[in-house]
């Protein structure tokens, strides 16, 4: 498919996961927010969409655009083919800064760390684990960094987060657990 336009239609975002993609029930998933706060919390989707929402344009990209091994002597192959793990979509949620000032950060807090529901293992880590990165505090309260459940108007796909996906602006692709 080709990149057109401004908005990448959800067909054509680019679709890369850890290890699968995670089959979760929006009514049963949570969000849960503790260590270094004043009140732990523990959100449903619901709680979620009941906070004020923003909609915002963000481009983001994949890590591992232009890796070496996708660069094949193939003079068919186009930039799109070689560096397309990029897209820019509208997306709408809360901002992560609403929720941190909730549940009120304690003075020493200097990361949040956000962890995925997709599991798997690595050779030197057989055992299952989540996916998970962490951000500066500053980086996590910036105004644009979101709790998005809806990219171009419509419910966040499984290949692409479902039920809520964590995006960071200006940050690798890979940040946007």
């Amino acid at each position: 498919g080709k990149l057109v336009g401004t908005v990448t239609p959800t067909d054509l975002h680019y679709e890369r996961s850890h290890s699968g993609v995670p089959d979760l029930d929006p009514a049963t998933h949570r969000l849960l927010i503790h260590g270094l706060v004043e009140k732990p919390l523990v959100l449903k989707l619901s709680d979620l969409k009941a906070m004020p929402s923003v909609s915002r344009v963000h481009f983001i990209e994949c890590t591992g655009n232009g890796w070496e091994n996708w660069k094949k002597a193939d003079p068919e192959l186009t930039v799109q083919n070689t560096h397309g793990l990029i897209s820019t979509n509208e997306w709408t949620g809360v901002p992560l800064r609403l929720v941190l000032e909730e549940a009120g950060i304690q003075p020493n807090a200097i990361e949040v760390l956000f962890e995925g529901c997709d599991a798997g293992s690595e050779s030197d880590h057989p055992q299952p684990m989540f996916f998970a990165r962490s951000l500066p505090l500053d980086k996590a309260l910036h105004p644009d960094v979101l709790l998005a459940y809806r990219m171009n108007g419509e419910s966040l796909e499984p290949r692409h987060g479902f039920p809520l996906r964590l995006l960071v602006p200006g940050w690798i692709g890979i940040a946007s657990i």
